[in-house]
């Protein structure tokens, strides 16, 4: 079991090209935005962990949120929710900034779990204009 997991870390690893010097390759950003488009969650995720692990950028914590969103969406889609809620609960204490991108998730959640709260908030917005 560990040697496969060391493998599929071998793979990801390199499968994400990188020079390790605080930038990120446009080959390794793409390889992560391909999977991500090709709703291969995991796999994108993987990777995006792995290239953020050594380069640690603004531009790799930008893919690695991206990727969580992907695999976090793909959960809800497979009616995987309380896996769902506990990757997006890592995604709020590690990248606390991101959270604004993820509403639209936390509405999906409200919604999944029969909570109106969170759905009407946004109309007691006191800025919300009146038509």
């Amino acid at each position: 079991m560990a040697q496969k997991q060391m493998q599929r870390s071998t793979s990801a690893a390199s499968a994400s090209p990188s020079v390790g010097n605080g930038h990120i390759t446009p080959e390794s950003a793409e390889r992560v935005r391909e999977l991500i488009a090709g709703r291969h969650s995991k796999a994108a995720l993987q990777v995006a962990k792995d290239l953020h692990k050594r380069e640690a950028t603004a531009e790799s914590e930008t893919l690695l949120v991206d990727a969580y969103r992907a695999r976090i969406e793909d959960l809800i889609a497979l009616r995987m929710t309380v896996e769902a809620k506990a990757l997006f609960e890592i995604v709020r204490q590690r990248f606390p900034a991101a959270v604004p991108r993820f509403s639209e998730i936390e509405r999906e959640f409200c919604v999944l779990d029969g909570r109106l709260d969170g759905i009407v908030a946004p109309l007691r917005d006191p800025n919300l204009a009146t038509a």
